[in-house]
This record gives C-alpha cells, sequence and structure tokens, in this order.
C-alpha cells in the first residue's frame, strides 16, 4: 500500500497478530495504513522518528481500544522484509494510548519505543494493549526519564495558525487541536532551555527561551520569547477551549484559541 510513498523517501508497515484462520490483514490495519499515507502525502508525516500522530478517531474507530496515537520507530526486522524500493528506508508505525501520546510529547518517542520494545521486541500491534502509565513501575521510569532528558520534539503541527499586529498588540491565533501540544513542549523543551517551532501550512511561530518575556512580531512572523517563569504561567492558564487568553508575564500579546 505505502509504494506510493516512494517519492518521500521511505515506506511504512504495521505489525499485526495473525489470528487463528484470519486470511487477510484487519480491516483496523488497512484503514490505519491508508490514514498515514494520506497525511504523509499531505506532508503531515516524515521519515523523522521524532514525531507522535494523534489520530482524533482513534487507530482503529469503532472499537474501544485506547490507541489514539502513532509513533514511528526502523522496523525490527526491516533486513528480512522484501519492499518495492529496497534502498528505501522501511518505517514501522507503533500505535501508543492516549496517555502515551500525552506523556511523549514531553519526553521522546525514540525512548518510548525503546520501553515497548522491551515488552514485545517486534512491537506488534495489540488493539487492547494496556497503556504502560498502567504500571505503576513503569510509570515512575518514564516520569523519571522525562524530568531529566525533556522532549525530543523540535516542530509541532496544528490545524491552523496565524500571527498578527495591531498597534502595539501581537495577536496569535492558534487551533484548539493544537494547545495540549503546545503546553507539553513548553514544559518538556523550554524548561530545558530548548527552543521548538509551531507549524501551520507555511506559517512558522518559533517560541524561544528569553529574557525578558515579549512576543516579537516582524516581517509577518512571530518568536516568544519566554522566561521559565512565563512559560509556566501560559501553561497553567492556556486551556482546550475557545477563547482570548492574555498572561501577565507577556503584556501586549493575546492568544485566541480557535
Amino acid at each position: 500500500m505505502t509504494e506510493g510513498l516512494a517519492n518521500r523517501g521511505y515506506e511504512l508497515s504495521v505489525r499485526v497478530q495473525k489470528e487463528k484462520e484470519e486470511l487477510a490483514a484487519p480491516g483496523w490495519a488497512i484503514h490505519l495504513l491508508s490514514t498515514l499515507i494520506a497525511r504523509a502525502q499531505e506532508g503531515q508525516l516524515s521519515a523523522d522518528t521524532n514525531q507522535v500522530m494523534v489520530l482524533a478517531q482513534g487507530v482503529a474507530p469503532g472499537t474501544d481500544s485506547e490507541l489514539f496515537g502513532v509513533v514511528f520507530t526502523a522496523d525490527p526486522e526491516a533486513p528480512a522484509l522484501v519492499t518495492a524500493h529496497d534502498h528505501l528506508p522501511l518505517l514501522l508505525a507503533v500505535p501508543v494510548t492516549r496517555d502515551e501520546a500525552r506523556a511523549v510529547r514531553e519526553w521522546s518517542p525514540p525512548a518510548l519505543v525503546e520501553v515497548l520494545g522491551k515488552v514485545d521486541p517486534l512491537l506488534i500491534t495489540l488493539l487492547d494493549r494496556p497503556s504502560l502509565l498502567q504500571s505503576p513501575r513503569a510509570r515512575i521510569l518514564i516520569e523519571q526519564r522525562m524530568e531529566k532528558e525533556g522532549s525530543s520534539l523540535s516542530t509541532m503541527t496544528a490545524s491552523s495558525s496565524h500571527a498578527s499586529k495591531t498597534g502595539e498588540v501581537v495577536t496569535w491565533k492558534l487551533s484548539v487541536d493544537g494547545v495540549d501540544t503546545l503546553c507539553s513542549l513548553l514544559k518538556g523543551r523550554i524548561a530545558h532551555q530548548r527552543p521548538f517551532s509551531v507549524v501551520s501550512g507555511a506559517s512558522r511561530v518559533e517560541v524561544v527561551n528569553g529574557d525578558p518575556a515579549v512576543a516579537e512580531f516582524s516581517k509577518r512572523a512571530l518568536t516568544l520569547h519566554l522566561t521559565l517563569v512565563a512559560a509556566r504561567q501560559v501553561r497553567s492558564l492556556l486551556k482546550s477551549k475557545p477563547g482570548n487568553y492574555t498572561f501577565e508575564q507577556l503584556p501586549n500579546f493575546v492568544l485566541t484559541v480557535v
């Protein structure tokens, strides 16, 4: 199915458990690959393993599976697989639960895959797989590493993002689907002195460490310079609800969630 991605520079695979008497791949897996192919062709998916994709309808729509996100890794069996384009890297799509997807934004997709690989080296997708975070031991390990290592995600995407300036006031309109990831990266990136970008089509907002905190708008581009205090304030006040949000630490700046 993913031969059409040859022009994107990679191919995709999903590994599922073959049930008894099953003659073909399950419908949900075909649907998942179709969704990922569409996202790739729209430029929302790349060969980068430092990314997590959240699917609004989940990995298997119509089921009660808790798998709602996907991370990517080099297929552990790639050398043994025959593809139409042997010179292209083969990425394995690894579905993750809601809370794992939330955690990985503050941490690292490859690190989460590393932990999952200790449970199942082949990274087979099971729709009823419980979250790693349900295990107290695994949760403690993951939270400790999140706190120590921070996030490896340097770019996030949103359905829409637009910045403008009227007088002295800078306004950033951000779609509601980007809020949770933005807050995660404020903790996982800015708190660790690492910048990140918010991308939507041709629009790009740069979020960087800086003192004083200020929203700098020039040449139709927005750069948010944040102190650690300002980043924490944005995280604490911003909600995934449409509306205008202002912050004492960022005078003359309005973040509008749409």
